[in-house]
């Protein structure tokens, strides 16, 4: 049996719990990765991405990234930046 999306959503939440400070480790390392990809990173690919910010917004990057399309399908459009409800499936 597969892990359906809330189901992961809730194991991190869990997991998050059940260890004192790992919450605040993962919003560091969120702040960092942004800063780090804000200081170094070509300004073209560091938009393409999405760079969540904080727990909340991790939690929707999971579930916006469980549902993308295939990675290999190429188009022109394929890495263009579009709110999730806006990229077509299937």
């Amino acid at each position: 049996m597969s892990t359906t999306t809330p189901d992961i959503i809730e194991q991190l939440h869990a997991t998050l719990a059940d260890n004192d400070g790992l919450g605040e480790l993962l919003a560091r390392s969120l702040e960092k990765a942004r800063e780090r990809a804000e200081a170094g990173l070509d300004p073209d690919l560091r938009d393409a991405l999405d760079w969540p910010g904080d727990l909340d917004s991790y939690q929707q990057y999971l579930e916006d990234f469980l549902f993308l399309p295939c990675p290999w399908v190429s188009t022109p459009n394929a890495f263009r930046k579009a709110p999730l409800h806006q990229i077509a499936l299937g």
